[in-house]
């Protein structure tokens, strides 16, 4: 996987104390996105789903995990396996992600990826990942910013966006 960077305990990007991952590199550049430097899929490093989960485990305290970007989705498959074992490892974390997507793009494998051919065999097998994905995850903040509609409500940064939950964990709760 190419990340941007880590946080350990940040109180922001969901309830609790988290760590916070952000992945490297972003198609969708929405305008007045709030981190442009993430864009480029020339910088960040490149880390295996073990070696960054062990960079987390110093964390003491942490009652979560959100993933954010860039655009975690151009990775599916290292962000799949990376949760798996977050999942494995820390049932006890609620786990939440910032995507440019919706729900239904994502449910039709409508997404860019690195290294994986845009066709229609791979929005088969893209949709899938993302179920596997979507198991991993407690709750999404999904859609594209639009700096037109900024808002402050809650998770999401514009109107238009929207939190889904795939678990009965209330990110609003702050569990």
């Amino acid at each position: 996987m190419l990340i941007h960077s880590t946080m350990l305990s940040r109180d922001a990007n969901g309830p609790g104390h988290r760590a916070v991952v952000w992945f490297q590199g972003c198609r969708l550049k929405c305008p007045g996105c709030f981190n442009p430097e993430t864009h480029s899929f020339g910088g960040g490093w490149r880390a295996t789903a073990s070696a960054l989960f062990r960079e987390l485990l110093p964390g003491t305290g942490l009652t979560g995990l959100t993933i954010s970007g860039g655009e975690p989705m151009h990775q599916p498959s290292g962000l799949r396996d990376f949760l798996r074992l977050v999942n494995r490892r820390r049932p006890d974390w609620m786990v939440g992600m910032f995507t440019g997507y919706t729900q239904p793009e994502l449910d039709a494998g409508r997404y860019w990826t690195i290294g994986m051919a845009q066709d229609s065999y791979n929005e088969l097998l893209r949709a899938r990942i993302w179920r596997e994905i979507q198991k991993c995850l407690d709750w999404a903040v999904m859609g594209r910013f639009d700096s037109a509609r900024k808002t402050a409500q809650g998770l999401v940064a514009s109107a238009n966006q929207q939190v889904v939950y795939f678990s009965s964990r209330d990110p609003q709760a702050g569990e």
